[in-house]
This record gives C-alpha cells, sequence and structure tokens, in this order.
C-alpha cells in the first residue's frame, strides 16, 4: 500500500510493516509477476528498485528527478538559477562556469520549503528570500552561509480548516522583492501584505479581496480522518506582482477568480476582473518583467558597445549556414525518393528511361552536396581522414566567433567571406537544379506514371 510510506502486508490486510523504501509520497509500484520480490518504487524522489521483497533498495540520489514548483534567476554574474524541490530542499545553481562543468559544488540550499517562492534581492543577489506553505519565510545571506526567520505570521495551524484563520495562507503563497526597492517584500494570504524592512515586521495593505465563500473554506478529508495541509485552503490572493516600470503598481489574482489593481501601494484597489472570465477561475503567476540584454560586467572597461554590435553582426551573418543544412536536407529527402523510386520501377521493361533520368539528377546533385558536407564522416576522428568541407569549416569557425566577446578580426572576416562566397555558389547551383532540373525529371515520371517530387523544405 502506497501512502506518504510504504507498506506490505503478508495476511491479506490484518497487519501491515512499513518498508524502508527511499524518499516519501509513494505514486507508483511495480511488482515482477514471475518474482515478486521483486520490485520498482516510484515516488517524490524518483524511481529504486529491491530485489529483496522491500527490504532493501537502490539509491536515488543518482537520477536528475527533481520537481519545481517555481524557478528564479538573479543578477549575479553569471546568474544562477533558483528553484524549491518537491519533498526535497531548495537549490541554487550556478547556469555556468569557466570549465563549461556545473558540478554539485556549484550547488547549494537557499531555505523556503518545497512549495515555496525564491526572490532573490535584485540588488544584492547574495540575499535570498524564500517560503514554504503556511507562511514560513526565511532570508539567506549566501556571504555568511546564515539564514533567519522573517515570516509575516510564524504560528503553525496545521490541521485547522480555513474558516477561522486569521491568515488564509495557502501551500504556494506568493513571495517576492519589489524591483524598485530591495528592503521591500510582498506575500498574501486573503489580503496583501508588505515588509519595509527586509521582513522584520509586516503590514496589511488591502482588505479581503477574495470571494470570502466560507462554505468553501471547511476542513478537508473525511469522513475517517481530516487531512488538512494547507493545500486544500481556498479563497486566497493566488498570484501577486508589481510592475517593474512604476512603483507600488500591483497586480492581485485570487484563486476564487478575482483580480484587483491598486496603483498607490494599497491604497485603493480596484477589481478588474474580466467580465468574461469564467467565476472561481484559478488566477496564476502574473508575468511582469521585461528582459534586457546587458554587457558581461567583468568586459565593461575593456569592451565597446562598437565591439559588441560588431561581433553580433558577424555571429549573425554566419547563421547563413543554416540554408546549407536546409540543402543537405533536400538532397538527402529527394536522394531517397529517387531509391524508392527506382525499386518500384526497376523491375518495368519500358523504365529504363526513366532510371536514367533518375540516376543524372543524383550524379549531378552529388558534387554539390560533397562541396557542402563530408559525406564520409561517419566517425568522431573522420576529419583526421576525410578534409573538412562547408559544414565543418563553419561549424569551427562560428564556435571561434562565439567565444569571443569582442570586436571581430580582421583575419574572422575574411574568413567568412570566403566561406560565405563557397556556400553562395553551391547553393546557387542548387537552386538552378530544383528550377530547371527537377521539373524535367517530373516531367518524365509523370509520363511514367509516377508522382513528381518535391524539394521539402529541408528544416
Amino acid at each position: 500500500m502506497l501512502n506518504t510510506g510504504a507498506f506490505r502486508s503478508t495476511n491479506g490486510g490484518k497487519d501491515f510493516e512499513l518498508l524502508p523504501a527511499p524518499h516519501g509520497d509513494h505514486h507508483a509500484l511495480w511488482i515482477d509477476p514471475r518474482d515478486p520480490k521483486r520490485l520498482i518504487n516510484g515516488n517524490d524522489g524518483g524511481a529504486s528498485i529491491s530485489v529483496d521483497g522491500g527490504r532493501t533498495w537502490t539509491q536515488q540520489d543518482n537520477q536528475p528527478t527533481a520537481q519545481f514548483y517555481h524557478v528564479a534567476v538573479d543578477n549575479h554574474w553569471p546568474y544562477r538559477v533558483y528553484g524549491a524541490q518537491q519533498d526535497s530542499f531548495s537549490v541554487a545553481i550556478v547556469s555556468r562556469t569557466d570549465t563549461g562543468v556545473i558540478g554539485r559544488e556549484d550547488w547549494y540550499a537557499v531555505g523556503g520549503g518545497e512549495s515555496g517562492y525564491i526572490a532573490p534581492d535584485p540588488r544584492d543577489p547574495e540575499i535570498v528570500y524564500a517560503n514554504a506553505e503556511s507562511g514560513q519565510i526565511s532570508r539567506y545571506d549566501h556571504r555568511t552561509d546564515n539564514s533567519r526567520d522573517v515570516s509575516m505570521y510564524p504560528l503553525d495551524v496545521s490541521g485547522n480548516g480555513a474558516a477561522q484563520l486569521e491568515y488564509r495562507i495557502q501551500w504556494t503563497e506568493p513571495l517576492f522583492v519589489s524591483p524598485h526597492d530591495s528592503n521591500v517584500l510582498y506575500t498574501a494570504a486573503q489580503f496583501v501584505l508588505k515588509s519595509a524592512d527586509q521582513g522584520r515586521s509586516w503590514r496589511r495593505i488591502s482588505a479581503d479581496l477574495t470571494r470570502n465563500d466560507k462554505s468553501k473554506q471547511q476542513p478537508s478529508g473525511g469522513p475517517i480522518t481530516l487531512d488538512i495541509t494547507s493545500v486544500e485552503y481556498y479563497d486566497t490572493v493566488f498570484a501577486l506582482a508589481e510592475s517593474p516600470l512604476q512603483k507600488e503598481l500591483l497586480w492581485a489574482g485570487t484563486d476564487d477568480g478575482l483580480i484587483h489593481l491598486t496603483r498607490n501601494d494599497g491604497g485603493n484597489w480596484e477589481n478588474v476582473t474580466p467580465k468574461d472570465m469564467p467565476p472561481w477561475s484559478m488566477v496564476s503567476i502574473p508575468q511582469s518583467v521585461p528582459l534586457e540584454v546587458v554587457l558581461d560586467p567583468r568586459l565593461k572597461d575593456t569592451v565597446t558597445e562598437q565591439d559588441i554590435a560588431g561581433h553580433w553582426d558577424l555571429a549573425m551573418k554566419a547563421n547563413d549556414v543554416e540554408a546549407l543544412h536546409r540543402a543537405v536536407n533536400q538532397m538527402r529527402t529527394l536522394r531517397s525518393d529517387l531509391e524508392t523510386m527506382k525499386k518500384w520501377a526497376g523491375g518495368k521493361p519500358d523504365a529504363k528511361a526513366l532510371l536514367d533520368s533518375a540516376d543524372a539528377f543524383d550524379k549531378k546533385m552529388r558534387p554539390i552536396e560533397e562541396q557542402l558536407i563530408q559525406v564520409n564522416m561517419k566517425a568522431s576522428e573522420d576529419n583526421l581522414r576525410f578534409p573538412n568541407q562547408l559544414n565543418e569549416q563553419y561549424d569551427t569557425f562560428v564556435a571561434t566567433v562565439d567565444g569571443d566577446d569582442v570586436r571581430p578580426t580582421e583575419p574572422q572576416r575574411q574568413v567568412f567571406a570566403e566561406l560565405h562566397r563557397r556556400l553562395t555558389e553551391q547553393l546557387a547551383k542548387w537552386k538552378s537544379m530544383l528550377d530547371t532540373d527537377l521539373p524535367v525529371l517530373n516531367t518524365a515520371m509523370h509520363g511514367a506514371g509516377v508522382p513528381s517530387l518535391s524539394a521539402p523544405a529541408g528544416d
């Protein structure tokens, strides 16, 4: 029997023993029909195997099976990615390293719980706020590895229905740092709350913004036992966001189908729920973050905007290699179609002229393909046996350009010009075949009662 634990009965359900299956919240179990001691268990931590009826199990820390409720990034360089894992700890992970490998040493926990939001300070990414179910909020300083509680109401109300609670705080309540003032935090229950001092104190800045239907706030579970974890709490502000352009302009969406807007940090709230939105809809995760591409701050004293513009211009021009890939894909699709046609027509006595036309088309197409890509490349070291063609040379060149953050060198421009000239020449030959030779072949195929060919998009 699977639950938060995994249980086994050997007497028809009269007694159960708890198995030492790893992790918790077990959802799936496979029993080998030929050997019932062989088990595969699936739970919130991944999958594990037992070959002795559940007495011992394989480990789970070798599987990338984390489940994330929410993901965030900070303004560190390189940026770090944050997430709170289902039934596990939160994690901060670097987005890149100088070695090109992200290892276990590049991860660390930042507080909060499985269902919570993680909110890095936009001005000091070493400070991270994180929350968990029922309103728990922590403030973590990565420099000192110190964490402290900044919950807006640190009272454990597990096992209580929502109707009589002072704060209806659901399982994954919103939390964020104001993009305009990193001292300011916002969270929500049935109303919106604000801290202006990094969580040391909190105040309500709205009335109850929900429908507050008491019939939907009763204890869940039953009839034998109740099961109340705050997942079931209803009539709450489920989504909250501040405009990145206008300070104190907040949007609040509820899990019972209402949207409110304030332009003065809660001084006044306006119900802006669309008239055609179905009642009791859940409003979830508003997006209000603009994308901005900025220069690597480590290069600000050595690289100019003109350098970046020149680098970007060459990188975009080198994307013409995509036309090469499309052409090769077209050729190989047409060749496959020709082989199918030749098998169909091969046994027919009057098919010789058609087969000769197909062979002539393929023979004319092949030298173009061989200039575009090394057709003999089958293994990783085959470039030591066969000369690189345009595809392989473009690949190396693009990697060289992408590895820079500076204005292209003159040799780079010269090499690109040569690659581009050769590619343009071969693509022109291919276009001529598609415009001239392919229609001639299709005429012959049509005369033989064979469906005509067409060049695919090649994507």
